[in-house]
Formats: structure tokens, sequence, C-alpha cells
């Protein structure tokens, strides 16, 4: 099992990123979840809507999580998303960006 590439408070390690999920969360989160083979376009709406925004953070995290074979379940995905919503939407943002990078 690994780990996360940056914490969960380490949104200013890409300021870029940190930015973006504070002013438009569900751009950030759809690319995310685009990029883990889910519809953007879905999780963009989906952020909106509320309780099904939880479902929909924690599931594309998961699939982060899972990915990356990132140690964890998803009690933990639940309770970042609900605690700290956007310091997890910008770490599993740059968790992706993270493994583009190591690819190539």
């Amino acid at each position: 099992m690994s780990e996360w590439t940056s914490s969960l408070f380490g949104c200013f390690e890409d300021i870029k990123t940190c930015i973006m999920t504070i002013i438009v969360p569900c751009y950030v989160h759809g690319k995310t979840a685009e990029s883990v083979g889910d519809i953007c376009l879905l999780h963009c709406v989906l952020t909106g809507i509320p309780l099904l925004n939880v479902y929909s953070w924690a599931s594309v995290r998961g699939k982060v999580r899972s990915n990356r074979n990132i140690e964890g379940g998803c009690v933990s995905d639940v309770a970042a998303v609900v605690c700290c919503t956007c310091c997890a939407i910008s770490q599993s943002a740059r968790e992706v960006s993270a493994l583009a990078m190591s690819r190539t």
C-alpha cells in the first residue's frame, strides 16, 4: 500500500489547483472524475446537489485511491470530503496530476 503524494492539507503545494478548487470546485472535481473514467459533466452537476455531492466526492476520491493503491476506505473518504471538502477535492486532483506526470 502506498500513501498520498501530498497531505490533505497540502493545498499550497499546487497553488493553481488550490485556487481553482476554491473558485470552481465542480470543474476540478469533474476533471478528476474524468481522469478516473467517470463522466465529467455528471460529477460537475452532482457537486451542486446536497447528499449526492458527498457521494460523488467520496466515490471519485475512492477511485483515485484505488487506482494508486493508497491505503484507506470508504469511511475515510466520506470523512475527508465532509470535513474538508476543498482540501479533499484538491488532494485528489493533485494525486491524479502526479500520476499523469509520472507516466510521461
